[in-house]
């Protein structure tokens, strides 16, 4: 719809069931817009947390693993 002297849009043309209708579609449901926010924080936090036991991991075992590349010549791979 066309606005006028920055006025919004609004279902004043509408009368009746047909405004009730509008009014009910343009409603946003909260439950539906809070879950994507949740599940990208629990994603959020399986990476960080899966990136901190990798990095733990690589801090105490990374000479080792570096050592039996070397031995094995596929250190200039890694």
């Amino acid at each position: 719809m066309a606005t006028q002297l920055g006025k919004a849009a609004s279902p004043g043309h509408l009368s009746g069931e047909s405004r009730r209708r509008y009014i009910d579609i343009m409603k946003t449901p909260t439950g539906r817009s809070l879950q994507p926010a949740a599940i990208i924080a629990l994603s959020a936090l399986v990476l960080a947390a899966a990136t901190g036991v990798a990095f733990s991991a690589w801090m105490e075992k990374g000479a080792a693993i570096f050592m039996t590349y070397a031995q094995a010549g596929l250190a200039w791979c890694f």
